[in-house]
């Protein structure tokens, strides 16, 4: 009861941002603004001194700042989102992965909302990164986190974060695809390192989250704008208290099911035309997230053996 409490207060929270930058700005400056809330949440829960949070909506605003001027180079706006999520490491190593949001951010900067300009990006996701950490601290809120993988298993999980949605990101878009980020929903779903799990529940952990992508997209087709905001919000309120129970990586895939009709809220495109499109998209980038975090998976189970063959 406790923890439902505490999630149905961070949603409200996550609204009122995103109703702020409605009135400030519009519907993308309403999306930026609650894509920038979600991008900090999980680290602003840990409440870690407020400029970690800070620094980490200031990296994702660069990046997203960054991706509405690259956006017309398909490889400038993959190496813009490759960069962004390195830059993010010393924040990684000091509080795990706590990143996952962060190329979906940027890469829907430069693919899908790159007409509000790098200033408006930027000041909508800084600002929704500072009223989550004066909400957060004003509130108390607060969530207990695993203890955060190893050194060398986060390293690993930045590097293929960092390369995987940077290559993901370039070949859609050299290939003019539209929709393109939902191939990077997919891939940042599936690559999240779980302390204890086998390669057999992570194969499972994986095919789940993939699937659960696709079914978003699916929803996302045939909800109209309100509909998908509810849902979106109903799917963050349960990814968030999954987490806070514990379980990141069920948590990692609501918030991605929660991006993806979030962004689907704000789209104007008939949801017909792109219906094929979408879910192709979301299986190629589930077959590619699959291939990626099965082999990071095999990765972080031979760092945890080591550790304890090392004890």
């Amino acid at each position: 009861m406790k923890v439902m409490r505490l999630v149905v207060v961070l949603v409200s929270v996550l609204v009122a941002i995103a109703l702020i930058g409605l009135w400030w700005g519009g519907a993308n400056a309403a999306t930026a603004s609650a894509l920038g809330a979600v991008s900090v949440l999980i680290l602003a829960l840990k409440q870690p001194p407020w400029w970690h949070t800070a620094a980490l909506g200031a990296v994702t605003a660069a990046g997203a700042s960054a991706a509405t001027v690259v956006a017309g180079s398909a490889w400038g706006l993959g190496l813009v989102v490759g960069a962004t999520v390195l830059a993010t490491t010393p924040l990684v190593l000091r509080h795990g992965a706590i990143v996952s949001s962060t190329p979906v951010v940027v890469a829907l900067a430069g693919m899908e909302a790159s007409s509000i300009g790098p200033v408006a990006a930027a000041a909508g996701i800084i600002a929704a990164a500072l009223l989550m950490v004066l909400a957060v601290a004003l509130l108390g809120l607060a969530m207990p986190l695993p203890p955060a993988p190893e050194r060398a298993v986060l390293l690993a999980y930045v590097g293929v974060l960092a390369v995987g949605s940077g290559l993901a990101v370039g070949i859609v878009s050299a290939m003019g695809v539209s929709h393109g980020y939902w191939v990077v929903i997919a891939l940042t779903a599936v690559l999240v390192p779980v302390a204890g799990e086998t390669t057999r529940k992570a194969r499972g952990r994986i095919v789940g989250t993939v699937a659960g992508a696709i079914v978003a997209s699916g929803l996302a087709l045939v909800l109209p704008g309100p509909a998908a905001a509810v849902v979106a919000a109903l799917s963050l309120l349960v990814g968030v208290a999954w987490s806070v129970m514990g379980d990141q990586a069920r948590g990692a895939g609501l918030t991605a099911v929660a991006i993806v009709l979030l962004s689907a809220a704000g789209a104007t495109a008939a949801a017909w035309e792109v219906a094929g499109e979408r879910a192709m998209l979301t299986l190629a980038g589930g077959v590619f997230a699959a291939v990626l975090g099965l082999a990071f998976a095999r990765f972080d189970r031979r760092e945890e053996a080591e550790e304890l063959a090392r004890e």
